[in-house]
């Protein structure tokens, strides 16, 4: 499946600028045509497997988040791939085309980058270490940027059965202990029909959004009083 998508993928990426290659006599320079595909697969690439994330958090039954955050994140991969391919077939061949110069100008390129920050504000996407077993997910109070800035938490949330992440979830009747560990985090522990994990969130607002999570499936019998280890208040 993945192999397919990636061959997809180039095909999708090299269409307009081999296409318009072919139509026009002025022909793109090798160098500036990989790139030009290189940056189409790569955010094709991302967009697709956005989609893919997104869709199986989408699915959950009666899911509770904030859906917003993740519109917004699509809306800059296809607003820059768009601007990326205006841009080159502009600069390249479409010359004369009044409608792309707007389309194509610096300023519309800042406007996307602001969209991309405003983003990354909104909430901080858990980092899923390459460890296996246990598999550990953080959200740590510091962490890489381009997984968002913990201002608003808006990427935790719960559905049905369990609490929700950013892109991933987790049931809560895998849950088998709840505490603040030596980090000042949240530390959920559990085992699921994949092994053993662990969630550390260390992201203040991520982490009163989660606890408020867990003390409602708390008061519900969703989740068991045994494994809270901590008040949630």
């Amino acid at each position: 499946m993945q192999k397919r998508r990636m061959i997809i993928s180039i095909l999708i990426s090299a269409v307009l600028p081999l296409g318009l290659d072919m139509f026009y006599e002025n022909h793109l320079n090798t160098l500036y045509a990989l790139f030009w595909i290189f940056a189409n697969y790569l955010f094709i690439m991302t967009i697709w497997d956005r989609i893919e994330e997104y869709k199986k958090i989408f699915k959950l039954p009666n899911l509770r988040i904030n859906k917003f955050t993740y519109i917004l994140n699509m809306i800059y991969y296809f607003a820059f791939l768009i601007f990326l391919n205006v841009y080159f077939s502009y600069q390249m061949y479409l010359v004369d085309m009044e409608v792309l110069a707007k389309f194509s100008n610096p300023y519309i390129l800042f406007a996307v980058f602001i969209l991309f920050v405003v983003n990354l504000f909104y909430g901080k996407f858990p980092e899923k270490e390459e460890k296996e077993n246990p598999r550990i997910y953080s959200m740590p109070f510091k962490g890489n940027f381009r997984n968002g800035i913990d201002k608003f938490g808006t990427v935790v949330g719960e559905y049905e059965d369990g609490l929700v992440l950013g892109t991933y979830y987790f049931p809560f009747d895998t849950m088998k202990s709840i505490s603040i560990n030596k980090e000042d985090e949240v530390a959920i522990r559990g085992k699921d029909k994949d092994g053993n994990y662990i969630v550390n969130i260390g992201a203040r607002k991520s982490a009163v959004a989660t606890m408020k999570v867990l003390l409602d499936a708390e008061k519900s019998g969703k989740l068991e009083k045994k494994v809270n280890n901590i008040k949630l208040k």
